[in-house]
């Protein structure tokens, strides 16, 4: 359940950021995917926590997911107009 939670989460981030502004794909895509290695690696420092690179490649594939499905709609709005 937990690498689910992940995906979720990860998903949502290109999500808000593509909403929010307009980013270049690369940057949705890179953004995430390097935030959540730093996040993975810094939580060895706290107690009770450990990195794990499972967590990664589930937000990993969150945001990969999200930024084809963001990559489709933009390519089906400008070929519509």
């Amino acid at each position: 359940m937990d690498k689910y939670l992940h995906a979720f989460v990860f998903f949502l981030m290109p999500l808000f950021f593509s909403w929010a502004a307009r980013c270049p794909l690369w940057v949705l895509l890179c953004g995430p995917v390097a935030m959540g290695a730093v996040e993975e690696y810094l939580q060895q420092y706290q107690p009770g926590r450990s990195p794990e690179l499972a967590d990664w490649l589930a937000g990993s594939a969150g945001v990969a997911a999200a930024c084809f499905i963001i990559g489709l709609w933009r390519w089906w709005r400008g070929r519509a107009a």
